[in-house]
């Protein structure tokens, strides 16, 4: 007999940093928008906290991710549930109407062929009917599973004919904090060497000024960059309100997830200044979640929920709201074929080889702060801060490209590592994932993250090569070295080929010494007479 499960499965845990925890109505879902991991805490929300105002016009900026939206009559599937990736939030919620109240903790079940929901803790879940919870209280969720549509949200029951409530789920990817761009607030020491990073402007106030890289204003708050000018003064904002407002520009951090207050009134007085101070730079994300802290976030108007398809992303690319997502805005600047003084143009290959080898562009202060490398070629001193250009001979040396030879793999290896670098994301090519697996080996460019995932992926895309780009992908990792994923690309290849055809476009790119691997496959696969 199935043991049911009591509590929520691991992989699906929230976590984020916001002033609360448990089964909470009516949350003023501002407070969401950017939404981002500082403490692990178990949070997840009922009923009213993805309701009315999530879905309203000025709404759209909210970071969140939709996993799974039908009507209360809709039958759920245990799958619908399990299928929520690993290593991610969740937000679980019925959405119609709200009250007001919240509360600490909560009981989870998921059971298979019954039922899914919570409960919070102070009302335990004592009674059923077809695995769903028919127990008193406002504080319930609950869902049947394989057959019978949705049944409660809060005190309503019986809805499993209903078309008016939804079942929503949401879920935002657990990614590390972006703190790791904060190092490179301009210092206060020498120009020469504030100016490794690209520009910057000096935002001052009554008591104090901080400065801030122009590229970064251009993408997270383009107010203040239309100013087009290299001072901005912010009346009545203070020194500490303006340092909260450089670790949001720079790590999206809040001020209850960067310092740890014991007095929640001080902590008030901060996010209220440091409203203000997004108010005068036009920066409505944060001043919108400075006011939903402080509970001055109001519902407002009525959604189309049905509108909300499952993998949309709510608000992609609204300046200010998430941080990838606007240096992600700055990839776009690298195809202008106007100069910037904040880009420098990294040449792959060694400095003798330029007439032939691809070039590259990329703004200093992402290559800088994720590249030791980098931030070192470009340090005061070297020849290359003067002339903004990097030479990156290591791909001559791993092989990766060399005069006379075809320089896109390596190119298309580069950019895909840029793109990392703006995103965070882990997107490559198949044909350029050898290349990249390759550059990342021995942390010859000393990253600020680990690479493993990054690494892992550049596998699993070579390994899921389409039949037209396998013998490109054999070709390169036989070149490089990595010969099991040379062999297993030549397996996959025997097991597709079944016209000649598809084995002459397919083994066009390959070495001899490959082809005579590929034969023998072949012949070991041809069933004896």
């Amino acid at each position: 007999m199935e043991q049911p499960t009591t509590q929520i499965p691991k992989r699906c845990k929230a976590s984020g940093a916001l002033p609360f925890f448990g089964v909470v109505e009516k949350l003023p879902v501002d407070l969401l928008i950017g939404w981002r991991v500082s403490l692990p805490l178990n949070v997840l929300w009922s009923k009213t906290a993805i309701c009315d105002s999530l879905f309203s016009p000025d709404a759209a900026i909210l970071q969140i991710k939709v996993h799974y939206n039908d009507v209360y009559s809709a039958v759920t599937r245990a799958e619908d549930v399990e299928s929520l990736p690993e290593g991610t939030h969740v937000v679980v919620a019925a959405a119609r109407e709200s009250t007001d109240a919240g509360h600490q903790a909560m009981l989870w079940y998921l059971e298979p062929g019954k039922a899914f929901g919570f409960a919070d803790q102070s009302e335990q879940r004592t009674e059923r009917r077809r695995g769903a919870d028919t127990a008193e209280g406002h504080l319930r969720l609950s869902w049947h599973l394989d057959g019978h549509g949705g049944y409660r949200a809060g005190c309503t029951e019986c809805l499993n004919h209903d078309s008016c409530w939804r079942k929503l789920i949401f879920r935002k990817d657990i990614s590390r904090s972006a703190t790791w761009l904060m190092q490179a607030e301009p210092c206060m020491g020498p120009a020469r060497d504030r100016d490794m990073f690209g520009s910057y402007a000096t935002l001052m106030c009554d008591d104090g000024f901080r400065q801030v890289h122009r590229c970064l204003l251009r993408c997270r708050c383009p107010a203040a960059y239309r100013k087009e000018t290299t001072q901005i003064y912010l009346p009545g904002v203070s020194a500490t309100a303006l340092r909260d407002l450089i670790a949001y520009l720079y790590g999206a951090l809040l001020p209850w997830e960067h310092e740890q207050d014991s007095d929640s009134k001080a902590v008030h007085g901060r996010v209220m200044a440091l409203a203000d101070a997004a108010n005068f730079l036009e920066l409505e994300p944060l001043a919108r979640i400075c006011k939903a802290w402080c509970s001055e976030g109001e519902a407002s108007g009525h959604g189309r929920w049905s509108a909300l398809l499952p993998g949309m992303v709510l608000g992609h690319g609204t300046p200010g709201a998430v941080l990838e997502d606007d240096l992600a805005m700055l990839l776009k600047e690298l195809d202008d074929d106007d100069s910037d003084e904040d880009q420098v143009t990294v040449i792959l290959g060694r400095p003798m080889d330029d007439s032939q080898a691809a070039s590259a562009r990329a703004h200093a202060l992402l290559l800088c702060t994720r590249s030791g490398f980098f931030a070192r070629a470009l340090s005061a001193g070297f020849i290359e801060q003067e002339r903004r250009v990097v030479h990156l001979g290591i791909v001559e040396e791993l092989g990766l490209w060399r005069p006379g030879e075809d320089p896109s793999y390596v190119l298309g290896a580069f950019h895909a590592l840029v793109r990392y670098f703006y995103t965070g994301r882990h997107e490559v090519e198949a044909r350029f994932a050898l290349d990249l697996l390759a550059l990342l080996e021995g942390d010859f460019l000393q990253l600020e993250s680990t690479t493993e995932a990054l690494s892992a992926t550049c596998e699993a895309a070579a390994l899921a090569a389409p039949l037209e780009e396998i013998g490109v992908v054999a070709a390169r990792a036989h070149h490089l070295g990595f010969l099991d994923l040379a062999e297993d690309s030549l397996r996959r290849m025997a097991g597709m080929l079944d016209t000649a055809k598809a084995a002459r476009e397919a083994c066009a790119s390959m070495p001899q010494e490959l082809l005579v691997e590929l034969l023998a496959l072949l012949v070991e696969q041809t069933p004896s007479r």
